[in-house]
């Protein structure tokens, strides 16, 4: 699994470089002096969102969509590491007890807050329309797309559930453990 990932890891990678090389045609390299004041500029409209929270609505939309989805990686990487290095060195489980339960309502939570995002994204380029904001039907796409991934996430938690239940685990809902081990 983690070779394919790598492959197309890999390629996401080429993309990124071969769209800096256009983006970089023709101008000089980007500088790297006052690296201190770049870098918190950076971290705040990176981590922050602060110049796209500027205008209200769009904002909540970015904020919405870019929170859940960093909020639901963390999660996913965490899942990564209890399984795959935690359980392999030291034969014992991260994701367990009441933590595993406060994790859990913590990623459906931030699922919802993106899946609104999403919503309020496709409200504003399909219903809203603004003059300076081109659409096309493609951006829609992307959205339904990815709306689709989160509810599969949602669906697959629950046939992993169900599968638990039915084969002597209490479920989801009261299991303390996570259905993962």
């Amino acid at each position: 699994m983690y070779a394919v990932l790598s492959g197309f890891a890999a390629a996401f990678l080429y993309g990124i470089y071969k769209r800096f090389r256009i983006y970089f045609k023709g101008s000089r390299p980007p500088s790297i002096d006052h690296f201190k004041e770049r870098a918190a500029s950076a971290i705040a409209n990176a981590f922050g969102q602060k110049k796209v929270l500027k205008k209200p609505a769009p904002g909540l939309m970015h904020l919405l969509i870019y929170s859940g989805i960093i909020v639901l990686l963390i999660g996913t990487t965490l899942v990564f590491l209890d399984n795959d290095i935690w359980q392999t060195l030291f034969h014992t489980q991260i994701l367990v007890g009441n933590f595993y339960l406060f994790y859990e309502f913590f990623l459906d939570a931030f699922g919802l807050v993106a899946i609104a995002g999403l919503l309020i994204a496709i409200f504003h380029r399909t219903l809203w329309k603004p003059p300076n904001l081109p659409t096309s039907l493609d951006d829609v796409f992307i959205f339904f797309v990815l709306i689709v991934i989160l509810i599969t996430g949602y669906m697959l938690e629950e046939f992993v559930s169900s599968w638990t239940d039915q084969f002597g685990g209490l479920g989801h809902s009261l299991d303390t453990k996570s259905p993962y081990s």
